[in-house]
C-alpha cells in the first residue's frame, strides 16, 4: 500500500483543485465556423457605427457652412428690405 507522501501515490499526480490549474492554450486552428462568425459580425456591425458616426459629422459640418454662408447672405442684402416691425405697424 503507498503513503499519502509517496511519489507513486495517485492522489499525488492529480491536481487538487480545478481553481490551481493553468487553462489549456487556445490555438489557432480550435475556433469554429460560429466563433468566426460573430467576429465577422462584430467587425462588420463596429465597422459600419463608425462610418455613420463619420458621414454624421461630415453632414453636420456641411449644414453649419451652408447657414454661415446663408447668414452672411441675409445680412448683406438686408438694407434692401424694410423691417418686419415697420411693415405691421410696431
Amino acid at each position: 500500500m503507498a503513503t499519502r507522501g509517496s511519489p507513486s501515490s495517485p492522489a499525488r499526480n492529480e491536481p487538487r483543485k480545478a481553481l490551481f490549474r493553468s487553462p489549456a492554450p487556445f490555438e489557432d486552428n480550435q475556433s469554429t465556423p460560429v466563433i468566426d462568425h460573430v467576429i465577422a459580425v462584430l467587425c462588420v456591425e463596429r465597422d459600419m457605427e463608425q462610418c455613420l458616426k463619420t458621414t454624421q459629422k461630415e453632414l453636420h459640418t456641411h449644414r453649419l457652412t451652408q447657414m454661415r454662408d446663408l447668414l452672411g447672405t441675409l445680412q448683406e442684402n438686408e438694407w434692401r428690405y424694410k423691417p418686419v416691425e415697420k411693415l405691421i405697424g410696431l
